[in-house]
């Protein structure tokens, strides 16, 4: 069980994409997870604003009927997460912020352990995309990823390590969650990111035994990379992967692809626990 008031926030985009949050969220509260529920709301004057001439305006009649618009969205996104949130037995408060919410959330996370969002949004294929990055990047907050497989009790969560100071504040923030498992794999490509004096997963896995985790370690060979780290992920039916995210400069990621990228680019086979 998890102990010491470990709090997660589940985000909601009103989408389909939100029945995997709810539930990825409802695990972690069955494990003793502190739970809350943000429903992100469109802004109307955002979206209903025009441009004249370089400037921005709004047509009044235009903002009241994007204003009611928003009202009658808003009610019934939250009686389909209300309802979503009962079949997966989450009990948990449900609020609503109206406006973007890389914008609307980062003010609620000082006292967040980790953020809930669907794998979906991370991959930039849905409305929560922007603030997936936000939440990791400028908030600095660890985000549980919800793919297309929710982590079952007693079952294997996987480790990405490198040695790198993004994997081990990974790690450390997940630590709770790995407290729900029988084991945990220690992945590791000698070579595929490794930094100079990076500690070992030899270390990791001592680390981890002193603090009654039941580790094995999986050494990669040294010509493998991120797709092979995923590959041996899957072999181990791992159903959470904790690793670091964006270690070398993101720009490089998504030109020429890395390690990020491919993992989640496999969410489906997997929870993803991130932190940078």
């Amino acid at each position: 069980m998890i102990e010491n008031g470990f709090s997660v926030l589940g985000l909601l985009s009103g989408g389909s994409e939100d029945t995997a949050t709810i539930a990825a969220t409802a695990w972690a509260a069955r494990g003793g997870a502190q739970a809350a529920m943000v429903l992100g709301a469109p802004d109307p004057a955002v979206a209903f604003a025009w441009s004249v001439d370089g400037t921005m305006g709004l047509a009044p009649l235009a903002l009241e009927t994007a204003a009611r618009a928003t009202a009658d969205w808003t009610r019934t996104a939250r009686e389909v997460a209300m309802r979503r949130m009962a079949e997966a037995g989450l009990v948990a408060e449900l609020d609503t912020v109206v406006g973007a919410p890389e914008y609307t959330i980062p003010p609620r996370l000082p006292l967040v352990d980790a953020v809930v969002l669907d794998a979906v949004s991370a991959r930039g294929g849905a409305g929560l995309s922007n603030a997936f990055e936000t939440i990791l990047m400028r908030g600095r907050t660890p985000v549980l990823l919800a793919g297309g497989r929710i982590p079952a009790a007693g079952g294997r969560a996987a480790i990405a390590w490198d040695g790198g100071p993004e994997a081990g504040r990974a790690v450390r923030a997940a630590r709770p969650l790995l407290a729900l498992f029988a084991g945990i794999d220690i992945v590791h490509a000698p070579g595929s990111g490794d930094r100079a004096g990076a500690v070992s997963p030899e270390a990791l896995a001592g680390w981890l035994e002193a603090r009654g985790h039941q580790t094995r370690v999986l050494t990669l060979t040294r010509e493998c990379g991120p797709a092979q780290i995923v590959e041996a992920v899957r072999g181990t039916d791992a159903s959470l992967l904790v690793s670091g995210a964006y270690g070398h400069a993101r720009a490089a990621q998504w030109i020429f692809g890395g390690a990020t990228r491919t993992f989640l680019g496999a969410s489906d086979a997997f929870c993803l626990f991130m932190a940078h």
